[in-house]
């Protein structure tokens, strides 16, 4: 269920993780589109559960998060 729906919220530090669960079907009640604070600067992977990896591999991107000025 983890990787269906939702979870983990919409505040990111880096620990754990956040899905935006399966995205596109608005029949079925799931996101069009999906927002995440990240409120620590650093470096991080994002990255489809169904077709990436959490090293960065295949449909993956690292994201670089500045610190706000």
């Amino acid at each position: 269920m983890e990787t269906f729906l939702p979870s983990g919220g919409n505040v990111w530090s880096g620990a754990g993780f956040v899905s935006s669960g399966f995205m596109g079907i608005p029949q079925l009640g799931l996101p069009m589109e999906f927002e995440v604070l990240f409120d620590t600067p650093g470096e991080y992977i994002y990255y489809c559960i169904l077709h990436g990896d959490n090293t960065g591999g295949r449909m993956a991107a690292k994201l670089t998060v500045n610190a706000a000025e």
